[in-house]
């Protein structure tokens, strides 16, 4: 799944602008010279979203294209292919969700102690905590799309993720579409398909409408740990300290067991909301 991961979420149905830096051969920030765009949906054979349109942004600046509500309107996983002189120099992928995990102002809300903290750091911090509560419980809680190909074992196919919404698209080991009339949905991940051998890549879009309070909660308390790393006294690798009584205290270590962020309230949410093994 690491080659389909996004580098933007765009809530559904909004403005949106996407991006790329172009850099040197350290990696650095260059300047890129005139950049087009095109943007294609996840569907193979889909119609391309925007085609080999002028860029904005000079010099060691990132190069931009803007898209309308109307062409983020559905959810999906659509590619920006950045090219110069017929060159491709980049392909980035962005992710069209039907709502944030946890907005800024439920953030300040929920932890008011952090009110000072900026947008921009928020956002970042909201990506990598939106990316470790999916990987711990393998679900989204929000609706997203997402694409996999599978083999269709007596016309049955176990996605990664449950609480499937809809099959948008599939196609064969071809490359050619297959009719979506046979679909059956199960909410445990399995989808039953009328292509019964071979391998199928399926586009589909899963999630809950809305994430449950709970988790708005530990999704607030993992972002305000994970903007304040560094501020504590007690050394990051440790894993018990002593206390001016004398008193040894465990430190629950990240990554370990059912341990995901070290924090109980949020390890305790995610560890309830893991998707069951299916048989």
């Amino acid at each position: 799944m690491l080659p389909t991961v996004a580098r933007q979420h765009i809530v559904a149905a909004t403005s949106a602008t996407l991006s790329y830096q172009g850099v040197n051969s350290d990696g650095e920030p260059t300047d890129p010279g005139v950049v087009t765009v095109t943007v294609l949906p996840s569907e193979p054979n889909g119609a391309a979203i925007v085609s080999d349109a002028a860029t904005g942004g000079t010099g060691n600046y990132p190069r931009t294209v803007a898209l309308t509500a109307s062409q983020t309107a559905t959810l999906d996983q659509i590619k920006a292919v950045w090219s110069s002189d017929g060159v491709v120099l980049a392909t980035t992928l962005h992710d069209i969700v039907g709502a944030p995990l946890i907005t800024f102002a439920d953030f300040r809300r929920r932890e008011p102690k952090r009110a000072g903290v900026s947008l921009s750091d928020f956002l970042l911090s909201r990506f990598e905590v939106d990316a470790l509560f999916r990987r711990v419980t393998s679900r989204s809680f929000v609706p997203r799309f997402s694409s996999e190909t599978v083999v269709a074992n007596g016309c049955n196919a176990v996605l990664v993720h449950p609480d499937i919404r809809s099959v948008e698209w599939m196609t064969d080991d071809d490359g050619l579409d297959v009719a979506l009339t046979e679909v059956e949905i199960g909410l445990s991940g399995v989808v039953r398909v009328g292509h019964c051998s071979g391998r199928v890549t399926i586009g589909y879009t899963h999630g809950m409408d809305a994430p449950p309070d709970d988790v708005v909660g530990a999704a607030a308390k993992a972002i305000a740990a994970n903007l304040i790393q560094g501020a504590s006294s007690i050394p990051s690798r440790a894993d018990s300290f002593e206390t001016q009584m004398g008193t040894a205290t465990f430190i629950p270590r990240a990554g370990y067991g059912r341990a995901h962020t070290a924090i109980d309230e949020v390890d305790e949410v995610l560890n309830a909301y893991k998707r069951a093994a299916v048989a």
